[in-house]
């Protein structure tokens, strides 16, 4: 599983065997993160903790803990 999230806003992500490409969005006052445009379904992810080397999600009742790589 990989998430990229890429400065134009572009999202590339890869689970459960498929790849997906969408566009992503951020709402700072609620530490949301937006993915809008994969396959009719909007995807909101709650930012739980963001360091440099770390980023944790939740997406439902799924909590996913992402190590950064270059």
């Amino acid at each position: 599983m990989y998430f990229n999230f890429k400065a134009n806003n572009i999202f590339i992500g890869y689970a459960f065997g498929e790849e997906v490409t969408a566009k992503w969005s951020f709402s700072n006052e609620e530490k949301i993160i937006y993915i809008e445009g994969m396959e009719d379904v909007d995807i909101e992810f709650k930012i739980l903790k963001l360091t440099k080397d770390h980023l944790a999600l939740k997406l439902g009742l799924g909590e996913f803990l992402m190590r950064k790589e270059e």
